[in-house]
């Protein structure tokens, strides 16, 4: 009687600790090279770029397998940000790192470069805390007339947990589905004809027909 209680008590209580699992993405950005990171709870995975094998292993060879053509970005582009309203705000960045060192060879140019950073950095952060939580985060601007151009390190963490991660995916595969479910059906009579196409084809009939004449 007891198992029969308790088996449930904690398959739920495993549900409920999964979800509220934290899923997120680790950006760094250092030497002009871009380095992405998937973090599941204390687990990181390489992204970009992947993880390089050992001194004295090969590289598996894996074979192609023929895929279906993505679809259009514009399809996909819509519900997602359909699906992104209103979990803006439930995205915590825990981390956000940024230094910029303004270069350049002309002393005045690194000087005005110095300057729009500072006012547009100020700008664009102000925007970010006002719709993402933002736990930590260190912004630092310099400047150094011996470089010939700006150096830029940049870090940041975001992340949500696995409920919204879930719902926000749920979210966008309803969108998905409505909108290429309200496209009408093209019907015959709708669809337009390439003028290019029915020319050659025309011509080719043409030819064809000249050479059964001759015969």
């Amino acid at each position: 009687m007891i198992g029969h209680i308790l088996i449930p008590c904690i398959i739920v209580v495993v549900i409920v600790i999964l979800c509220l699992l934290p899923v997120g993405v680790i950006i760094c950005y250092e030497k002009k090279q871009l380095d992405l990171r998937l973090r599941i709870a204390f687990l990181s995975f390489a992204i970009h770029p992947e993880d390089r094998l050992l001194p004295g292993k090969k590289k598996k060879r894996r074979r192609r397998r023929s895929r279906r053509a993505p679809p259009p970005w514009r399809d996909i582009l819509r519900p997602a940000l359909d699906a992104m309203r209103g979990m803006i705000r439930k995205i915590r960045i825990d981390e956000l790192r940024i230094h910029y060192t303004a270069g350049s060879e002309d002393p005045a140019s690194a000087a005005l470069q110095y300057g729009l950073v500072s006012a547009g950095l100020g700008v664009l952060l102000g925007q970010l805390e006002a719709a993402c939580r933002v736990k930590k985060r260190q912004v630092e601007i310099d400047i150094d007339y011996e470089l010939t151009g700006p150096e830029v390190q940049a870090r940041a963490s975001l992340s949500l947990r696995l409920w919204q991660l879930v719902g926000l995916i749920v979210r966008f595969g309803v969108r998905y589905l409505k909108q290429q479910k309200g496209r009408p059906a093209q019907s015959g009579k709708d669809r337009q004809a390439d003028p290019m196409k029915d020319a050659l084809r025309n011509r080719g009939k043409e030819q064809l027909h000249g050479q059964a004449s001759d015969q």
